[in-house]
């Protein structure tokens, strides 16, 4: 059964359908949305970095374009036109990588290449669960074909050159992403100057091909982005103070699973067939780790390329594994095709798990009910959302599944954390906010910029997150409405709303018929 081609092809499509399935009926993730939410206001003639403020390079934003440019021609919507295009993405992704692996191990059984084949089908698809189209998703997705390029020995590699181009093309986008990725490709191009200097690595095409693309996606940023190094550079003064610990990041799971693997790789000498595929695997690994690890938040969907990877390499080391100490396996009943039939029943039941737990709702879920409010009271909007907890959600996806108006430039209050860091360790942290004469420029820009935004686009909902009186550290906010009404513009804007309801801990305010800053007349 597992040396049949028909047996993978039908594992591989369960995993993948169990996780657009459970992708289809949950909400968009809130950072996939508001790029979703910038694309179309771009599209609508707005300046990004400017008319709509992010603090991230704009790659992953035209990266996503193609799904909102096919939304304005199909009757899907915006967020579902967007999930097949990202369904789309990572099943080509899947089948380069069932191509390509029987050049990587030729002596390799259909059920060897069964397995790690369907082990990238679940590192692309269910293994991300409410992380599908993240930045990260599309990294793994565009370097994993350059990755099995790596893996091949020059002899086994395509004669066609245009396959290689396009792999280096989709790597050198891959790797732009973030800054933090070239770490990864620094660490994969390393090795193979070591390992297989006599191929002359630096000549291959497809690194040529990545090259180029990131030269001149970095040229186009230089030339024609200025607006995002304003940005750029005003949030790394913010985010600096906005750090895990060290014990923090050692203490993540990932850590003691690379000791792991890379001891088991240290102190076992696989067959020289094997070498070069699975150390390759492990330098991926390795470098995308290291990505994660440099941007010092501690966040998990940080991890997720190295888990991707990690995923991989495990089931190719073990397969080597086998090769190299056949005992091994003839040791294990049934052989390898117990190994693979074992190896199926894990990730399908993985499979089971994270896509079962990703259509519980989240808890609190606060998008459902933030969209019936919206279409009971308010279904074009305009909506604002002042908070420093939650920052971005639920307003988006909300926005996005109602098509309503958003009155801001900003996704929500990013900066304060940063700029009040040593203030929220204090008690009543939510007094302890400058007036506006005491503000950086920094600071007072940004105040300004909300309050304008809110006086030229009345909001007709307004959620505000309150602070808790004596909320322990990491849980203590500002009294945003007491900080922006200091401002004789918001005040009188805001003395015209009245409390609607609550939403988990959002008070969510109702604005009056015709909402102003305006002085009333006398």
């Amino acid at each position: 059964m597992t040396d049949r081609i028909g047996y993978w092809i039908t594992a591989a499509a369960l995993l993948m359908a169990m996780a657009v399935a459970a992708l289809w009926t949950t909400t968009l993730n809130h950072d996939v949305a508001w790029y979703l939410y910038m694309i179309d206001v771009a599209r609508h003639g707005g300046r990004l970095y400017r008319d709509v403020i992010d603090t991230n390079p704009p790659l992953i934003i035209y990266l996503m374009w193609p799904a909102a440019w096919l939304a304005s021609i199909s009757p899907l919507s915006s967020t579902n036109t967007f999930r097949v295009y990202e369904c789309a993405a990572a099943l080509v992704s899947v089948v380069i990588a069932a191509r390509w692996l029987p050049r990587i191990w030729p002596r390799a059984t259909t059920a060897a290449l069964g397995m790690i084949g369907l082990t990238v089908a679940f590192a692309l698809f269910p293994f991300l669960r409410h992380d599908f189209g993240q930045r990260e998703h599309f990294a793994v997705m565009l370097t994993l074909p350059y990755v099995l390029l790596a893996a091949m020995d020059r002899s086994a590699a395509p004669s066609s050159i245009w396959p290689r181009l396009l792999a280096g093309f989709a790597a050198g986008l891959g790797f732009s992403l973030k800054p933090h990725f070239i770490v990864a490709w620094a660490a994969i191009e390393g090795y193979l100057l070591v390992s297989a200097r006599r191929e002359q690595p630096w000549r291959r095409p497809e690194l040529i091909a990545a090259i180029g693309t990131a030269g001149a996606y970095a040229l186009f940023l230089l030339t024609s982005m200025s607006d995002y190094f304003v940005v750029a550079k005003q949030a790394l003064v913010v985010y600096s103070s906005q750090r895990a610990s060290l014990s923090i990041l050692l203490g993540m799971p990932d850590i003691p699973i690379w000791v792991g693997a890379a001891a088991l790789l240290l102190f076992l000498k696989l067959a020289p067939a094997t070498r070069r595929p699975v150390f390759v695997l492990f330098t991926a690994t390795t470098g995308f780790l290291l990505a994660g690890l440099l941007q010092r938040r501690g966040w998990s969907y940080h991890m997720y390329p190295a888990r991707a990877f990690m995923a991989v390499y495990l089931v190719a080391f073990t397969l080597a594994l086998f090769e190299t100490v056949p005992s091994l396996l003839a040791a294990l009943r049934g052989g390898l095709r117990n190994a693979a039939l074992l190896l199926t029943g894990i990730l399908v039941s993985l499979s089971v798990r994270y896509t079962t737990v990703e259509r519980i709702p989240r808890k609190p879920d606060l998008v459902t009910p933030l969209i019936d409010i919206i279409k009971h009271e308010s279904p074009k909007g305009p909506l604002a959302s002042l908070s420093m907890r939650t920052v971005i959600y639920p307003a988006f996806p909300a926005i996005n599944e109602t098509g309503a108006e958003w009155s801001l430039r900003h996704n929500g209050m990013w900066f304060l954390p940063g700029l009040y860091e040593q203030e929220l360790l204090m008690p009543q942290a939510e007094t302890r906010y400058r007036a506006p004469k005491d503000m950086s420029p920094m600071e007072r820009e940004w105040f300004d910029e909300i309050v304008s935004d809110l006086c030229a686009k009345p909001p007709a909902l307004l959620l505000v997150e309150p602070p808790v009186i004596g909320a322990p550290e990491g849980r203590r906010t500002l009294d945003l409405v007491a900080y922006y009404r200091q401002d004789p513009r918001f005040d009188r804007l805001f003395s015209g709303y009245r409390p609607l309801t609550t939403l988990g801990t959002f008070t969510v305010y109702r604005g009056p018929a015709s909402p102003s800053c305006a002085t009333a007349p006398r």
